[in-house]
């Protein structure tokens, strides 16, 4: 009988931790059901951004450079972008994000075709609208935003964790 590997949580959230410079340039990572709380435990203690985008949405360009210019002014907080494009979508997507030049950060796209199930996984609350962001602070409270977050609370969000300097 063969022994499963297993590998304790501390590594795989260091092997997480990797994936950005990883990621960059590279294929997509797979998103599936349990993939958010992996991207949450492998970010614990520290900001993120996790947004969701496609190439077919006009919103979500604009959204990209908003949140890749907020990562280079504020390099301690984590940039996870999650394509939800099919297939046939995947090559378009890592030219769009190329393009953008974002700083080095984790990709992921949508690894089934059922989106609909994939998206109730993620938030309930969730209907499909896009872009849609997750600001977890540094505790990891966590505010949803579909579309473009509002300046004056974008603000106060990063002032709540110190990344802006009053």
């Amino acid at each position: 009988m063969k022994q499963m590997l297993s590998l304790p949580a501390g590594l795989v959230a260091v092997l997480l931790g990797l994936l950005p410079a990883m990621a960059q340039g590279a294929d997509f990572l797979p998103f599936r059901g349990d993939s958010r709380a992996a991207i949450e435990q492998a970010h614990a203690g520290r900001a993120m951004i996790l947004t969701f985008w496609s190439v077919d949405c006009a919103y979500c360009m604009e959204d990209l450079a908003l949140l890749g210019e907020i990562v280079r002014r504020h390099p301690q907080i984590a940039l996870v972008t999650v394509n939800t494009d099919d297939d046939n979508g995947a090559v378009n997507a890592a030219k769009v994000l190329d393009k953008a030049g974002l700083p080095a950060h984790a990709r992921w796209r949508f690894a089934t075709q059922d989106s609909d199930r994939l998206r109730y996984q993620i938030d309930r609350k969730w209907y499909g609208e896009l872009p849609r962001s997750y600001f977890y602070d540094k505790q990891h409270r966590v505010k949803a935003v579909s579309g473009k977050p509002d300046s004056a609370w974008l603000h106060g969000w990063l002032q709540e964790f110190q990344a802006v300097r009053p």
